[in-house]
């Protein structure tokens, strides 16, 4: 969980296209955590009609966050509200 959770606070690099964060980083999130996201998250936020205007299944979808605003903080994984949703059980 807690490799997850480093990741999705990654993702608003990792939707930049920041070339440092394109190495082994980039490799694990398509195998690991898009995946993860994909299947527990998809259903609801894909890039069609996604619910709340949150697309989780990709990284600029999450990047460009929900009608409420920003899901993630870059660097602030505690600041993070689709973090804290996933922690809660909301998601």
């Amino acid at each position: 969980m807690a490799r997850f959770l480093f990741f999705l606070a990654l993702l608003p690099s990792l939707a930049m296209g920041a070339e440092s964060n394109r190495g082994k980083s980039w490799k694990l999130y398509q195998s690991k955590v898009q995946a993860i996201l994909k299947s527990k998250c998809g259903k609801c936020h894909s890039t069609k009609n996604p619910k709340a205007g949150l697309a989780l299944t990709t990284t600029k979808g999450i990047a460009a966050g929900s009608e409420s605003g920003a899901v993630v903080e870059a660097g602030k994984p505690d600041e993070s509200s689709l973090l804290e949703m996933i922690k809660s059980g909301e998601m």
